[in-house]
């Protein structure tokens, strides 16, 4: 049986262990110098899982590294997909160039209806989505606070996006997407 390859796209100045940690800028975290928008150096169905952080919001076309994604990845793999949730604070900086929501991998979920057809060329599953909110220090009262609104949030999704995230937004949100072929 064969080495499990599992990558870290994205990965800036934090390492994975146990990970293939790629960026397209040279750190000490990084395993391999790669622009992911210029495609993958992986054979088609070798990787047994990717992870990556806060790092499509910074691609404009998203949909071709997921097809990249979907290549390089065996069937049921899964795909962590953290990215800033679009009303957050941490969405509007210089360099992003897109914003995600909670439907926002439906477009390649075939078990969802989506006017999106053209996007799914490949197919994954979302798993599960949960909304994230920010941590404070250990005493602060806001945690409890974020605490509700976690609640609230991933218990009712679509309540917390229409009517409340705009007044009280997430920080970020986690995508589990399984692959499908």
């Amino acid at each position: 049986m064969g080495r499990t390859m599992k990558l870290n796209l994205g990965c800036g100045k934090i390492r994975k262990e146990g990970y293939v940690n790629i960026d397209k800028i040279d750190d000490p975290a990084v395993d391999l110098v790669c622009d992911i928008t210029k495609g993958l150096p992986f054979k088609d169905n070798s990787i047994h899982e990717v992870y990556t952080r806060h790092t499509l919001q910074q691609i404009f076309e998203y949909d071709k590294i997921m097809e990249e994604i979907h290549r390089v990845c065996k069937q049921n793999s899964l795909v962590t997909i953290i990215v800033p949730y679009y009303s957050s604070y941490a969405a509007h900086a210089p360099d992003h160039v897109r914003f995600f929501n909670f439907g926002s991998f439906d477009i390649f979920d075939k078990g969802k209806q989506t006017r999106w057809k053209k996007f799914q060329k490949v197919h994954f599953r979302v798993n599960r989505v949960e909304f994230r909110f920010q941590r404070f220090s250990a005493y602060n009262p806001l945690n409890l606070v974020n605490f509700f609104f976690s609640m609230l949030a991933n218990k009712k999704p679509y309540f917390y996006e229409r009517l409340l995230s705009s007044l009280y937004p997430a920080y970020e949100i986690e995508f589990v997407l399984e692959v499908m072929k």
